[in-house]
């Protein structure tokens, strides 16, 4: 089996071979799965003249609530750690997993916050994960 991003296939004109599409309710992403991002230095204010209305404020919030998840959990390419956030109205909703590889065990859970505190959700969301993975083994 193969899954590929529909992206990709879409891109290439081969949208016809597309046999399923998996939403988040079925598998969750890793962490930042999907979005773009421009680099560039912090100082450099006609770069971000350039780009800035290419940002997409809801997706930033959701990245920030994503990677701050990754990190409190010390995530890396290998882990088995996924987690999707998307913006509802003015809330941030953040879903997170976390496998065990070695056990087959998944741990999921979700938390609800403002916008403004999307660093501070994901960090929440991944100490809830921790928790329950200190009181699973």
């Amino acid at each position: 089996a193969i899954i590929i991003a529909c992206a990709g296939l879409i891109r290439l004109g081969l949208e016809k071979r597309i046999t399923k599409i998996l939403t988040a309710d079925v598998c969750l992403p890793a962490v930042g799965q999907g979005a773009l991002a421009i680099e560039f230095k912090k100082d450099d204010i006609d770069t971000f003249a350039l780009i800035k209305n290419l940002i997409n404020k809801n997706t930033a919030y959701a990245i920030s609530a994503e990677r701050a998840m990754n990190e409190q959990l010390e995530g890396d390419c290998s882990s088995a750690i996924a987690g999707y956030a998307y913006v509802i109205e003015d809330k941030i909703k953040l879903r997170g997993l976390v496998g065990d590889i070695e056990t087959n065990k998944i741990l999921q859970d979700e938390l609800v916050g403002n916008l403004n505190q999307a660093k501070n959700l994901g960090v929440d969301l991944a100490n809830r994960l921790i928790e329950k993975a200190q009181k699973n083994y």
